[in-house]
């Protein structure tokens, strides 16, 4: 039940930010973001070697969430994270991946550059272009009215004001927030109303499964990216400062 927030061109210096949460089961293996031998900075899922979230220094990013569906995770023939791999390596590839939605576990993906993001699913024929504003993705569709997308959202809105380490501080903060919702103000998805509370907040934590890693990507008016990702089990962070190969706006 991973959550990831978008603002573009909403802050008055950071063109593109980006505050997410991956929720994995706790003993699915799992490394650190780190720069891959292909130019990819991304986390690696060790089962599948795929990622939820990666990007290139170029500007190209694509993350990912997943949509819980009926049918077992077993019965379909590729992994949800070789989505955002073949984006970052291969178009060609993630094209044909793409025009076969059926072939993955339910997603939702974000994907192309810090000015622009495709939106795509295969549970919904939702397909946007976002290149402004605040936008939410967790597990149901795009800028859905959970209570914790909203409440994402609006700490993102409400982020113009700070910058630096006071807006990465302010967006792990917001990230942290394990409070759950009423059950009369959550989403159905299939499962009990006391799981569906566990999971409704943005940071879960319950036995076995929860917020492995909160992400923060700041890109500012001269192309200056700073990826920072918080390991919560390990209580530990990874930093990478960069500045991206295009064009300064």
């Amino acid at each position: 039940m991973c959550i990831v927030g978008v603002a573009l061109n909403h802050h008055p210096e950071y063109p593109f930010i980006l505050a997410s949460n991956r929720d994995e089961f706790l003993h699915r293996p799992t490394k650190n973001a780190y720069w891959w031998d292909d130019g990819i900075l991304a986390g690696q899922d060790l089962d599948m070697l795929g990622t939820w979230l990666g990007m290139t220094k170029s500007g190209k990013l694509a993350t990912l969430t997943n949509v819980r569906r009926e049918e077992a995770q077993s019965s379909f023939p590729h992994s949800r994270g070789e989505l955002v791999t073949s984006y970052l390596r291969d178009e060609r590839a993630f094209y044909a991946r793409l025009n076969e939605k059926e072939h993955f576990a339910g997603f939702n993906l974000l994907y192309g550059d810090i000015t622009s993001l495709q939106y795509v699913s295969n549970h919904n024929e939702l397909d946007s272009i976002l290149t402004s504003g605040v936008h939410a993705m967790s597990n149901g569709n795009l800028d859905d009215k959970w209570p914790k997308m909203r409440a994402l959202e609006s700490k993102i809105t409400d982020s113009k004001s700070l910058k630096g380490d006071d807006l990465t501080g302010y967006l792990f903060h917001s990230l942290a927030n394990a409070e759950p919702y009423e059950a009369s103000s959550l989403p159905k998805t299939g499962v009990s109303d006391e799981l569906e509370r566990s999971l409704s907040s943005i940071y879960i934590d319950i036995e076995g499964y929860g917020t492995r890693t909160s992400t923060v990507i700041l890109v500012d008016r001269n192309n200056k990216c700073t990826f920072i990702e918080r390991d919560h089990a390990a209580k530990n962070s990874v930093s990478h400062s960069f500045t991206l190969n295009r064009k300064t706006r």
